[in-house]
């Protein structure tokens, strides 16, 4: 679903575990409670009372010519090791927890058989679609901090999901890391060249 920034011509196509819940916590303060509900810490900035987060097909038509879409990717390698410390983990979606290379060779299975591992570690194609050139602007995780600047409004963007054990990418074995890059092969094919190039990293003009 795509996010409107109140007072603004720009919107925002959220992807889990890239910075979603903090970007949402801090659009939803400067947009105000929408009317279908009312923030509060019990409800949080997801699913029905806060901003959802659906699948591209669904979302693709609320683009509109004069308004400025942005999106924020991650390599999709440390968004899985991300998703793996804070979902699995930290929030025990899986009850049980797989070491993470167990997880990453058995991802597809998990993700098959439950709708959190599905949701957070699926490809950023089934949120942001399969063609960077319709976004205005696609930032990568470390510029965060440009968001306030590029939208022309006050935000106050939090550090949120933060909890699990510190993993990196280096944790993963050579066979769970080649299962992995398969896995996201699209991802990384579609999405892989905005994570350095230059739209990517230079602060466009609103």
């Amino acid at each position: 679903m795509g996010i409107r920034i109140k007072g603004t011509r720009f919107v925002y196509y959220p992807i889990p575990k890239c910075a979603c819940t903090s970007l949402k916590t801090a659009i939803f303060e400067h947009n105000g409670p929408p009317k279908e509900g009312r923030y509060d810490e019990n409800i949080g900035v997801h699913g029905w009372h806060g901003y959802g987060t659906y699948r591209w097909e669904r979302r693709r038509l609320l683009l509109r010519p004069w308004l400025h879409a942005f999106c924020i990717i991650r390599d999709p390698i440390d968004r899985f090791v991300s998703g793996y410390r804070n979902r699995i983990v930290h929030h025990g979606d899986l009850g049980e927890v797989p070491t993470i290379n167990e997880f990453a060779l058995a991802l597809e299975e998990h993700a098959s058989a439950n709708s959190a591992v599905h949701h957070h570690f699926a490809p950023m194609t089934e949120f942001v679609g399969r063609d960077p050139s319709i976004f205005h602007r696609i930032f990568t995780l470390n510029q965060l901090d440009q968001i306030p600047n590029y939208l022309g409004v006050r935000l106050n963007i939090p550090r949120t999901q933060e909890g699990g054990p510190k993993l990196t990418r280096s944790h993963l074995s050579d066979e769970a890391l080649g299962h992995l890059q398969r896995y996201y092969a699209d991802d990384y094919q579609i999405w892989g060249a905005s994570l350095n190039s230059p739209k990517a990293e230079r602060a466009e003009e609103s």
